[in-house]
């Protein structure tokens, strides 16, 4: 699973000091976490991303540059498993975030 939060940029520290917890990625405005050892269901990650943090969900991805971020971050972490991220097929099958 990934989950995110964005950042507050009113709460942001002094330069050099980072705007994530210690055990999450920063990316622009987002702090990433990375879990790839447990194994969960899509509803099983959601809760999992908020026991991390209360304003944390699975990450959705808004654009190429962000994609290939995560994309390397896993990979770098587990090339041979994916993860769940926040995108989801509804009961018609549209996917939705």
């Amino acid at each position: 699973m990934i989950c995110f939060i964005i950042a507050n940029p009113q709460t942001y520290p002094p330069p050099g000091e980072g705007i994530c917890d210690e055990g999450w990625g920063e990316y622009g405005s987002h702090c990433y976490f990375f879990e790839t050892t447990e194994t969960a269901t899509w509803r099983q990650a959601q809760i999992k991303c908020v026991e991390k943090h209360l304003t944390a969900s699975l990450a959705s991805v808004a654009n190429p540059q962000e994609n290939m971020y995560l994309a390397q971050e896993l990979s770098a972490r587990d090339p041979q498993n994916g993860a769940w991220i926040g995108m989801y097929a509804s009961s018609n099958g549209i996917y939705l975030l």
